[in-house]
């Protein structure tokens, strides 16, 4: 007498997915709430001053202030805040494919990951290039990027890799196994070895 058996085998990739976004989620509030996205040097001062997202001045040497454009930073500052919540709304979303084995959950958490890495991006390349533009001009020796703006990179590429995976189409595999109860005198085995 055979039975059947189904086996549900199943590909964690959209686990990798969830986790690769909680990654991203937890570097980018690093990258929002640290301020150290350059260090600059000025002329008249001895060391590096880091400078991040959400300062538009620094006072140097007593009452010398250097300040920046505030739009663009406000404009990083928001690019950066976008992504932070797209990255928020698609950790649930991707859990909830997970629970439901719902495609469209995916796929709606895979263009909320790449909404996020686009604005992340934006942020990305608008700092530097506004920052070297303005600070050059002024009392700046030069500039450095900070760990805090790697921190941001770092969670743009976990945003495109949760992207990438929560867009894979992977088809759970169910597979029916007929299993008869073995016993081998019935087989015309012989148990005893013995002869060997």
């Amino acid at each position: 007498m055979a039975q059947e058996v189904e086996v549900l085998t199943c590909r964690p990739i959209k686990h990798f997915a969830v986790v690769f976004d909680g990654i991203a989620l937890l570097l980018i509030i690093i990258a929002v709430s640290a301020s150290n996205w350059v260090d600059v040097r000025f002329h008249n001062s001895d060391g590096y001053v880091a400078w991040g997202l959400w300062q538009d001045c620094y006072n140097v040497a007593g009452s010398t202030q250097v300040c920046v454009s505030k739009d663009w930073m406000s404009a990083c500052g928001a690019f950066i805040i976008i992504a932070l919540i797209a990255c928020i709304g698609a950790i649930p979303l991707g859990i909830f494919g997970i629970c439901t084995k719902t495609r469209l959950w995916y796929i709606i958490a895979g263009i909320l990951n790449i909404a996020a890495a686009v604005c992340d991006f934006i942020a990305l390349v608008i700092y530097p290039s506004k920052f070297s533009e303005e600070i050059h001009d002024k009392h700046s020796a030069g500039w450095n990027f900070d760990w805090t703006y790697g921190i941001a990179w770092g969670g743009l590429f976990f945003m495109v890799g949760a992207a990438v995976l929560f867009f894979l189409k992977m088809k759970e595999d169910t597979v029916v196994q007929r299993s008869a109860n073995y016993n081998p005198s019935h087989q015309g085995y012989d148990n005893n070895f013995s002869h060997y």
